[in-house]
């Protein structure tokens, strides 16, 4: 018979009594099997971590040497791989959300505690914390494939363009009309491959993990963005307006910029027969600012407005616009990540209005700090 598992638990928690009770409820008697040890400080339990192995740590976040946010925040910063359980008898809401969205795997409070509820909560926390681990390995494979097959196809890709571009320089007027146009689908379906690369390249080096702290003059950016824009096919006639001032915020400007560029070129790409007007402007908001790209374009049907954030999904068009599905689902992790929403509220054949929502960093629009700053309209030409 296949000897039961020990599970070696730290028991962070000062209070006698709680701690008792924690222990009467840690059912010994089923599958798995618990080996429970206690520290009564938050000292004293980072100095057992750093010499012992647990495959669970209960966490009481009120502690005579750490208040709760501290408590929270050192041990799931340094203790990442290691299940945490909550244990607290704070009847804070906003505070076991913090703790689940800071790593924490699961919440008890103590005044609830009964029956095999801690049994259940650590086995949950362990079987939680594995899950999100082989997760995070398979995205993190994925993530590295995606990179590598994008990096090799981009040389030959190119190569294989530039080729095409020669032979249409050299024989394009010459060739037939069936072969000119064999030759142009070659080319479009290149430039679209060429696209797609980019994108994965884009998407598999965005580092979710870069520091939000950078200033970033949002203003200079999108003023950087609607200049490198002006050579792409269909600017001609366009007008890019930015409406008053954009704010500083905290963030990675790489992937900020790259969310701009890919909100203002989709309003150019899928525009009306007549002549494209994108309108860019930021309002604030309590604890946040909100951004929008405003276009008079052919607008999106209700029933897809939720899923062109998905990566790789695509609207059915009588006219296809040339894209590959990456660029909305980019920015969608990119500003979750920087703890903001993504959103898009549109009629069809009336244009789009795509939102997001930053944190405010404690800066106005008109401040000192996200000058110098010049609004008004720019022409694509």
């Amino acid at each position: 018979m296949k000897p039961l598992r020990t599970h070696i638990l730290l028991l962070v928690e000062d209070d006698d009594d709680h701690a008792d009770l924690v222990a009467s409820h840690l059912d010994q008697k089923g599958s798995q099997q618990f080996r429970l040890h206690r520290a009564r400080s938050a000292t004293e339990a980072l100095e057992r971590m750093t010499g012992e192995d647990f495959d669970v740590i209960l966490l009481d976040l009120s502690l005579p040497d750490s208040g709760p946010e501290q408590t929270l925040e050192t041990f799931t910063t340094r203790f990442p791989d290691t299940p945490i359980v909550v244990l607290t008898s704070l009847a804070e809401e906003s505070l076991v959300q913090r703790a689940i969205d800071s790593g924490a795997q699961d919440y008890l409070d103590k005044s609830l505690m009964r029956g095999d509820v801690v049994t259940r909560s650590v086995r949950y926390a362990m079987d939680r914390k594995r899950v999100i681990s082989r997760l995070e390995r398979q995205n993190d494979e994925l993530k590295r494939f995606a990179h590598t097959v994008a990096h090799e196809l981009k040389t030959p890709m190119q190569a294989m363009l530039t080729a095409l571009h020669l032979v249409h320089e050299a024989a394009g007027e010459s060739l037939d009309k069936p072969l000119q146009q064999l030759l142009e689908l070659g080319r479009s379906s290149g430039d679209h491959m060429k696209n797609l690369v980019n994108d994965l390249l884009a998407f598999a080096e965005a580092d979710p993990d870069q520091p939000r702290a950078d200033a970033v003059d949002l203003h200079a950016v999108t003023r950087k963005v609607i200049d490198s824009l002006q050579l792409m096919d269909g600017a001609e006639h366009c007008r890019i307006e930015v409406d008053g001032t954009l704010p500083v915020v905290a963030g990675a400007e790489s992937q900020l910029r790259q969310v701009m560029e890919n909100l203002i070129s989709n309003a150019i790409k899928y525009r009306r027969e007549e002549d494209p007007v994108v309108i860019i402007g930021a309002a604030r908001e309590p604890g946040r600012w909100v951004i929008r790209v405003e276009d008079n374009g052919v607008g999106i049907r209700p029933e897809h407005q939720q899923r062109i954030f998905e990566t790789l999904y695509r609207v059915a068009s009588d006219n296809p616009v040339p894209g590959t599905g990456i660029g909305l689902g980019f920015a969608k992790g990119v500003i979750e990540r920087h703890e903001g929403e993504i959103w898009v509220e549109s009629e069809r054949d009336r244009g789009s209005t795509f939102f997001f929502s930053l944190p405010a960093n404690g800066s106005s629009a008109g401040d000192d700090a996200a000058s110098p700053r010049d609004g008004g309209a720019t022409t694509a030409s």
